[in-house]
């Protein structure tokens, strides 16, 4: 029976994608390289945690800068941009609430900082929709690793058969899976080449969702 639903942020609360992408390209053009775009219109792989973004960045384009250096710069050149570009994803509002009325509880887990997501929770005003915060500073390993899935039902008071986790990328969906979580996979534009193939069930978007959907599992 499922007593909590847990949300990534990036590219599932908010279509953030395209301002990671952004400040990453800010921070590339600063060091005189060309960003060279994926297919799905990014300069980073998506699921990835900062650190393993700059790896990959720092060998693809040859740059010596530290990647602790190079993730300051970025997450600085996020922040800015995340002030004036912030889009809710579609029947992310309407989902909390049903989940509200029906008395589940409910958290994020991201590989953000905390401070981004508070950013984020806080502006769209969705802070009171949520009992428990993990963020990629709670924990050691990084998605895909389950880690900070088991630390968020381990907040909640909950065992992991318990939680339905929503994500829109491959390694949230493994992460949940090994924790042991149902998950439903919804895809965006930058996530459609990624495989579900482990998630329980994939939607085109929140607003698929229902009560009789949730309560199925």
């Amino acid at each position: 029976m499922i007593k909590a639903v847990i949300f990534d942020k990036d590219g599932l609360i908010i279509d953030s994608e395209p301002i990671h992408s952004k400040a990453f390209e800010v921070v590339l053009r600063s060091y005189g390289k060309v960003p060279k775009l994926f297919p799905n219109g990014l300069v980073h792989i998506v699921g990835l945690r900062g650190d393993q973004s700059w790896k990959l960045l720092k060998e693809k384009y040859d740059i010596k800068e530290n990647i602790e250096v190079l993730r300051k710069k970025q997450r600085e050149n996020y922040s800015k941009l995340l002030k004036s570009k912030m889009t809710l994803m579609p029947g992310v509002l309407s989902i909390l609430k049903l989940i509200k009325v029906k008395k589940l509880k409910t958290a994020i887990a991201s590989s953000s900082i905390r401070k981004h997501i508070l950013h984020v929770i806080n502006t769209l005003n969705l802070s009171t929709y949520f009992d428990v915060i993990v963020s990629g500073q709670d924990v050691v390993q990084s998605k895909p690793d389950p880690q900070i899935f088991l630390v968020t039902a381990e907040k909640l008071g909950l065992k992991v058969s318990n939680c339905l986790v929503f994500e829109d990328s491959e390694t949230g969906v493994q992460a949940a899976k090994r924790a042991g979580m149902k998950v439903i996979a919804v895809p965006t534009k930058h996530t459609r080449n990624h495989d579900f193939s482990r998630a329980d069930m994939i939607i085109n978007s929140l607003e698929e969702m229902d009560w009789g959907i949730i309560s199925s599992f």
